[in-house]
């Protein structure tokens, strides 16, 4: 797949793992050690997912990716640049189930990171993290309450 698009747009696709993590694990202003554990646990499942493109991104050195993740440091309106570029790409280079599901796989990670933190009786996913997600829903132009209604972004974090 990497075909399909320029050395520029590859390289933006290669960070989208890293800028989904950026986006929601300095929603609260700090890494946790949960957040950084469940990044490196989606990642390993990379090879049960269904999306190519995703198995195709996401390294196969863990820890070499996950290294330097703290000075990983975006703004939030780097982000949203970012993220609409992505959305962008894949949605002009790409057939459109092909696209969706890259989509949804960085909804999940996005879902997956966003719930790993948390305290006990407390909600796993804090207010400012649900903002979060659901700009990046936006930026990926996807409807919030369709993709509610179905199980894909749950059926993907099962993969994990």
């Amino acid at each position: 797949m990497k075909d399909e698009f320029t050395n520029s747009e590859w390289e933006e696709l290669l960070e989208s793992p890293k800028i989904i993590f950026s986006a929601i694990s300095q929603a609260d202003d700090k890494i946790q050690e949960k957040e950084i554990e469940a990044f490196k646990n989606f990642i390993k499942a990379k090879r049960r997912f269904s999306s190519e493109l995703m198995k195709e991104i996401l390294p196969d050195d863990v820890d070499q990716y996950t290294l330097k993740l703290d000075e990983f440091n975006l703004t939030p309106g780097q982000i949203k640049d970012k993220m609409i570029n992505i959305n962008r790409y894949v949605t002009f280079k790409l057939d459109e189930k092909v696209s969706k599901s890259f989509k949804y796989h960085l909804l999940a990670l996005a879902f997956f990171i966003a719930n790993s933190s948390g305290k006990l009786l407390q909600e796993k996913i804090s207010d400012v993290e649900f903002e979060k997600l659901v700009s990046i829903f936006n930026y990926f132009n996807l409807d919030t309450h369709q993709i509610m209604k179905t199980t894909l972004i749950e059926d993907i974090i099962k993969l994990v």
